[in-house]
């Protein structure tokens, strides 16, 4: 006898997996937030480079 498959339940459980491995990053002002399961990091962005002259 054939076991059935609910496609729709086996999508949702695999999307779920998803969230907790791949990480999701959002930009938020001058901060950059990293999300993975429910473990987040908040790193601050620098501010633009306009001048590479490091060593006159």
């Amino acid at each position: 006898m054939a076991q059935e498959i609910d496609y729709a339940q086996a999508l949702a459980d695999i999307k779920q997996g998803f969230q907790n491995v791949i990480p999701r990053v959002q930009a938020l002002g001058d901060k950059v937030i990293i999300t993975q399961g429910n473990e987040s990091i908040t790193l601050p962005i620098s501010p633009v480079v306009t001048n590479t002259n490091i060593l006159k």
